[in-house]
């Protein structure tokens, strides 16, 4: 009898939790993933976003030590000035601790029908954009659970596809009949 894995989508916010350190049950769920040998799928986009984080935290915590308030950061987020140094210890974390523990993981390309896709989710829901491509992604890669800890993308998405917060994944798996 041939056993059949299950596919899982993680979001971005799955990847941050586990470079962080953070919501236990994200990183309990990558580990399992790679234990029992599921295949596991996320967009490139999500390099983008997770260094989008990773220099907004490291910004934030810049302007703090310098005695920035806090409104002012914030109205001024995007003018970031992290120094050459800062970018690439950014990258480097994010490389170290995902990127090369986690190689089971693939990064997927949406294709132009892809995009088309998360164009036409864009315009019929009210899902972000960036959410918008993290479905079509999970969509056009063939998973069977989109993973993630954004409880309104959970809402929205979950016309599309089968979608949990990490600690919801073993009873959706079983809810999709698979064998836990």
């Amino acid at each position: 009898m041939e056993v059949v894995v299950p596919h899982l989508y993680i979001d971005t916010n799955i990847i941050v939790d586990i470079i962080e350190g953070q919501r236990r049950s994200s990183i309990h769920l990558i580990e399992t993933i790679k234990e029992r040998g599921w295949f596991c799928s996320t967009a490139n986009f999500s390099m983008m976003e997770i260094l989008d984080v990773r220099k907004d935290n490291d910004y934030i915590l810049k302007k703090l030590s310098e005695g920035a308030t806090l409104k002012y950061i914030l109205r001024h987020r995007h003018e970031r000035d992290l120094s050459k140094d800062t970018l690439d210890n950014v990258y480097k974390k994010v490389y170290n601790n995902f990127f090369i523990q986690y190689k089971f993981v693939k990064f997927y390309w949406l294709t132009k029908s892809g995009w088309d896709e998360a164009i036409r989710i864009c315009s019929e829901s009210n899902i972000s954009a960036q959410d918008c491509i993290h479905l079509a992604t999970a969509l056009e890669a063939g998973c069977d659970i989109l993973v993630t800890s954004d409880k309104t993308f959970k809402k929205y998405s979950a016309e599309f596809i089968k979608t949990c917060l990490p600690e919801g994944v073993n009873k959706s798996l079983r809810e999709l009949g698979f064998e836990i």
